[in-house]
């Protein structure tokens, strides 16, 4: 029995304990209906598994075991399930990646940057966001398999993009209130796109982390409102600032103000620097390691 799927060597056939995360549909060229199924084993080491004769039947996340097929395709790794089987009392946790970064100090920076907030209207409303789905913010991952895609990732961005937009606040002197408001909820809709699981959700197809962010700041906003919040103690022209911060990240919305150009470009650089990271971790000294056309050397 393996753990590992590094340890699945080609022109194999062995029994690995692992996670579905994910399953999809998918045909052959020929017309034939198959399986494409998202799996993570005890290291943290992503693959897709193929299933070609009867269906699994799991919709994930799920510990299964499996009989797999090892060999190589196109100079790849290439994995067939010849039998599987659900272990329904396995533990889930022991499949995701640790965290990083200590939760309790990791948070109480993050409340740190927090108290900065001078705005008292952005202190509201940033403080009601977060406390929302505190638990959540703080232990998620920030992606399902990309940058931060660990135990606390959401929380590990979040504070590493505010000690950049820190540095960005006091050298190019900044609007701090901006820069600390946007840096605090610039990650805080991805609660709501990867599933416990370690899958992507419906929403994060749907909506994206820009969208899924504003939508709950307005959710909490509209509940301000509601409860007395006036005009004066929260301008909507504020608000309207603090949105195009969170959905100018993409080219769609051109970056209107120097701090959205700023936090734009640290975010990028965040999450760029981070999977390179990842990528060439593990890898053999002086090797390069490829991927999506790019090509990086582990020194």
């Amino acid at each position: 029995m393996r753990n590992s799927i590094m340890e699945l060597a080609a022109e194999t056939q062995q029994e690995i304990e692992i996670m579905v995360k994910d399953v999809k549909g998918s045909m052959t060229s020929n017309g034939a209906p198959y399986q494409r199924l998202s799996v993570q084993d005890k290291e943290g080491n992503m693959a897709t598994f193929l299933r070609f004769d009867e269906p699994v039947d799991v919709n994930g996340p799920a510990v299964c075991r499996m009989l797999v097929e090892a060999s190589t395709y196109n100079n790849k790794p290439s994995y067939k399930i010849l039998r599987s089987e659900i272990l329904p009392d396995a533990d889930l946790t022991c499949f995701y990646p640790k965290a990083e970064i200590d939760e309790r100090s990791g948070f109480a920076e993050i409340n740190a940057y927090y108290k900065r907030i001078r705005h008292p209207g952005y202190r509201k409303l940033v403080g009601n966001v977060l406390t929302k789905d505190a638990v959540k913010f703080r232990t998620k991952p920030l992606t399902a398999a990309g940058a931060f895609s660990r135990q606390c990732g959401i929380m590990e961005a979040t504070l590493a993009l505010l000690r950049m937009a820190d540095h960005a606040v006091a050298i190019f002197g900044l609007n701090a209130d901006l820069m600390y408001a946007a840096g605090l909820l610039y990650y805080v809709g991805n609660i709501d796109l990867v599933s416990d699981g370690y899958a992507p959700t419906e929403d994060d197809l749907l909506a994206g982390e820009g969208n899924a962010a504003v939508r709950r700041l307005l959710e909490v906003e509209m509940a301000l409102r509601a409860d007395g919040m006036t005009e004066e103690m929260l301008p909507k022209r504020d608000v309207n600032v603090l949105l195009h911060m969170l959905t100018s990240r993409y080219g769609g919305v051109k970056s209107a103000v120097p701090e959205s150009v700023a936090l734009r470009d640290l975010g990028h650089m965040l999450k760029r620097t981070e999977e390179a990271k990842q990528l060439v971790k593990g890898a053999v000294p002086g090797t390069v390691v490829c991927s999506q056309g790019s090509q990086f050397l582990r020194l």
